[in-house]
């Protein structure tokens, strides 16, 4: 008879001392956060009725490109890892070779109820995002104030924008580089065990499958191929960034920013990017990821948090005048001093 497989201890919200990837972190989130924009286009501060353009037709678009790399998250990787260790399914036996054992060792956690952040905490927190954003913006909408569509249209935009783009494009990267999870043996065992593929003498007794639904079962174990990058690492990072970067523009730096709602904005920037952190550093601990999983996914995440935020806005905080895709021009020019080069986007 099978015997219930243990549980394993869970190591509460302990996480392991990484000096270097906290202070990478801080150093990308800061200089983020304090980022002057350079030859930026004049900014609107009274917006007409005719504020829509058919340049948002491109934000539009990225948005729905995102969501659609997303749909590829579960599907079983093609390629052999591009680096790390590699499975050959003809040979899952080979994987378990104790050389890999620092490297792909780690115990698989149950999914969810053995994680210290679930995928479902994580989708809650960037809802809970959403939520905070189309409140606080609702708002001046609802109060008449003048300029507030447009305000209110691209940073709820540019929220779903950066969030899709950055779990779009990871999923399809996860499914390219197919990277083995740091408990990927753990997964070999119990997934090869189960279907009597591996000599019983690499079959621990009472092994269990990874979970007792099928298609459960089957998703895990393609997940195990999927480490690079971090996908809760980069939602993290990539939320927490982008809405640091909204308080900035509208309590901190912001041309409307007071004493009072200044130190009120950085107590905020510093407990969203401190959560994002946690969050990220979390998977590691947890044995989901590797060290440059999370590093790299953290790092991606605020990129694309910037490049969401960034041209939308101006340093004052308000939006951009952006106007429709054929008046915007990109020049070449000589940079500052008498060496280099300098990319220009000129907003006519």
């Amino acid at each position: 008879m099978v015997r219930p497989r243990e549980r394993q201890p869970r190591h509460g919200v302990r996480l392991r001392p990484q000096t270097a990837w906290i202070v990478a972190t801080w150093l990308v989130a800061t200089t983020s956060l304090a980022s002057v924009a350079t030859a930026a286009p004049p900014v609107q501060a009274d917006i007409d009725p005719g504020w829509w353009h058919t340049g948002f037709l491109v934000d539009y678009g990225l948005i729905g490109l995102g969501a659609l790399g997303y749909f590829a998250r579960n599907r079983e990787p093609t390629t052999s890892a591009l680096f790390g260790p590699v499975y050959d399914p003809k040979n899952p036996a080979a994987i378990l070779d104790p050389k890999f054992s620092d490297r792909i060792g780690r115990t698989h956690l149950e999914e969810g109820d053995g994680e210290t952040v679930s995928t479902g905490q994580a989708t809650m927190l960037v809802a809970a995002g959403g939520v905070y954003l189309l409140v606080e913006q609702g708002i001046g909408l609802l109060g008449n104030r003048q300029g507030r569509q447009l305000m209110f249209h691209e940073t709820v935009v540019g929220y779903l924008e950066t969030v899709a783009l950055s779990t779009g494009t990871n999923a399809l990267i996860k499914n390219f580089v197919g990277r083995l999870r740091p408990d990927f043996q753990d997964r070999v065992r119990r997934w090869h065990c189960a279907k009597g593929d591996l000599d019983a003498s690499r079959c621990p007794a009472g092994i269990q499958p990874l979970s007792a639904d099928a298609d459960e079962n089957e998703k895990i174990w393609f997940d195990g191929r999927r480490s690079f990058m971090s996908g809760h690492s980069v939602s993290a990072m990539n939320f927490t960034g982008y809405l640091s970067l909204s308080i900035g523009g509208q309590y901190v730096w912001g041309e409307d920013a007071t004493a009072t709602s200044r130190s009120v904005g950085l107590a905020a920037q510093a407990l969203l990017l401190t959560t994002g952190m946690f969050v990220a550093g979390s998977r590691f601990d947890d044995g989901r990821h590797h060290f440059g999983d999370v590093m790299t996914g953290s790092v991606f995440g605020l990129a694309i948090a910037n490049f969401s935020y960034w041209r939308r806005f101006g340093t004052n905080g308000r939006p951009r005048a952006r106007k429709a895709a054929g008046e915007t021009t990109v020049s070449l020019e000589p940079g500052p001093g008498t060496a280099g080069l300098a990319v220009l986007v000129r907003y006519k």
